[in-house]
């Protein structure tokens, strides 16, 4: 369980939402690969996504499901408006809600889809039992969540330079299991698959986060403002990493499909 303010984190990305989708082309990717390990699409009537950010990922899930009816909920009131206004569709419904506390009643849907939500949520067991709360007896949850080891070259970059924590705190995939069984599933598959990219620079790679509403919300986090000298310490220790398609920036992404 991590204590940081939800709050904070809503208003981080309500803050990003004109931004968002314009830097999101990893979320893209890995939302994408949710979208196809779906199963039985063309018979799911009730879809949940819990963690729905811009709607850029609703979309594409109700275009993928002919016949369902979309909730969509996040705690990020900029997000909503922005899904509304930009990603509206006949088949969703926006609402604001909190992934701890799904606001709708028990055995409601035939999926929950849930696309780099989890690691915003203070209680982790707790959003992922209201998860299985909402689903119906067979219903499925597919959710991806960045794990342990991502954004590992931007965090030994600023371990040059201090010991603070700059990079936020991702689960282990036992993390991830344990807390998965802890709700209640009583079948579930985790799968981790490495995204490998690329970006021109490590300023350009920490305004992206920023622009994403994904900067550090670690409680331990240094408040104050960064000297340009000790961003310039950072900056070098990651261009030591240059390769030729740029600097790196690896993703170890869990994939989690569990069945109520």
């Amino acid at each position: 369980m991590t204590s940081f303010d939800k709050q904070a984190v809503a208003g981080s990305f309500s803050r990003a939402a004109a931004d968002y989708d314009s830097v999101a082309d990893v979320q893209r990717t890995v939302g994408g690969w949710l979208l196809k390990s779906i199963q039985h699409q063309q018979e799911i009537r009730n879809a949940l996504d819990v963690g729905c950010g811009s709607g850029a990922m609703t979309l594409q899930l109700a275009q993928r499901l002919p016949i369902a009816e979309v909730d969509a909920i996040d705690i990020a009131e900029g997000m909503l408006e922005y899904a509304v206004e930009v990603h509206d569709h006949p088949q969703i419904s926006y609402y604001v809600g909190d992934a701890e506390e799904i606001p709708f009643e028990e055995k409601a849907f035939d999926l929950v889809y849930s696309n780099f939500m989890l690691q915003w949520c203070p209680d982790p067991v707790r959003a992922l039992t209201d998860m299985r709360r909402v689903l119906h007896r067979g219903g499925q949850l597919v959710l991806s969540l960045p794990g342990e080891g991502s954004l590992r070259e931007l965090a030994e970059a600023w371990a040059t330079v201090d010991a603070a924590p700059h990079v936020h705190r991702f689960m282990s995939e036992d993390e991830l299991a344990d807390a998965v069984a802890a709700a209640g599933f009583a079948h579930a598959d985790i799968l981790q698959r490495t995204l490998r990219v690329h970006v021109p620079d490590a300023v350009t790679l920490m305004r992206s986060l920023k622009a994403l509403g994904a900067h550090n919300q670690h409680p331990g986090r240094a408040t104050g403002l960064t000297s340009p000298r000790t961003l310039q310490r950072v900056v070098d220790a990651y261009e030591a990493r240059r390769e030729p398609a740029g600097l790196p920036v690896t993703w170890k992404v869990l994939i989690l499909e569990a069945r109520r």
